[in-house]
């Protein structure tokens, strides 16, 4: 799980510093600039905390804040997954822009497949069992006596 955070934590970061990134191009494309930074800035804060969790698992606040953070990456892929079914075309142009941007080349099947309503399903679906996995994985963490000791909510030590 701390794998997880973490290279969940660098790729928000890559995708905010990286205005050449899939993700930023397509919702630059369609006007929706702004939602995309709301998005990323919220998800960048809670996995910190989620990260936080998994390393002092005894503040509570911080396992409510990686439930959060699970919720947040799932809406972030959601609202790409939608704008590139609304807007394919944006989304290609956001494709090869993102591609041509890192030197790489640009495929013509993973083009036409954005097209196809199945594809963006399929992730939203693959995204949704990748999130109750997560949720599930935290809330054994939560629960675990040999991980976490309870305390009192009003007994939270910081040493």
């Amino acid at each position: 799980m701390l794998c997880l955070f973490l290279w969940s934590i660098w790729k928000t970061i890559d995708v905010l510093l990286r205005t050449s990134s899939m993700d930023y191009l397509l919702f630059e494309n369609v006007g929706y600039t702004w939602l995309f930074y709301v998005l990323a800035i919220a998800l960048l804060i809670a996995l910190l905390g989620g990260f936080t969790f998994l390393i002092t698992p005894k503040i509570r606040i911080f396992y409510v804040t990686s439930q959060i953070a699970v919720v947040l990456n799932l809406l972030f892929t959601a609202m790409s997954s939608i704008l590139a079914m609304r807007f394919p075309e944006q989304a290609q142009n956001a494709y090869t822009a993102s591609r041509e941007a890192r030197g790489l080349s640009v495929h013509q099947a993973t083009l036409d497949m954005m097209t196809n309503p199945v594809s963006h399903t399929i992730v939203l679906i693959v995204a949704t069992g990748f999130a109750i996995l997560w949720l599930l994985l935290l809330n054994k963490i939560k629960n675990n006596p040999a991980f976490i000791k309870e305390i009192d909510d009003d007994s939270i030590d910081l040493d």
